[in-house]
């Protein structure tokens, strides 16, 4: 039998130019990208979000990324 982790989370924020101030019509697009070590990465463009609205992304499944090593050579 397999055990399955599932995580999840939220991200809330605003967008602010370099001094700090609100910036006003700022509805994207954007880029998400998740990223762990041993698996591949996801990436997803073209988000639009809409003020005062919800959006869940699901990226779905990320496979285990492939190493591979050349054989180890004898010394003669």
């Amino acid at each position: 039998m397999k055990h399955v982790q599932i995580s999840t989370a939220q991200l809330d924020g605003t967008v602010t130019d370099q001094r700090g101030a609100l910036v006003q019509g700022a509805p994207g697009p954007y880029r998400l990208q998740i990223s762990f070590r041993g698996f591949s990465t996801y990436e997803q463009t073209g988000i639009v979000l809409h003020v005062a609205t919800s959006q869940v992304i699901r990226p779905g499944y990320t496979s285990l990324r492939e190493q591979v090593c050349p054989p180890f050579s004898r010394l003669l």
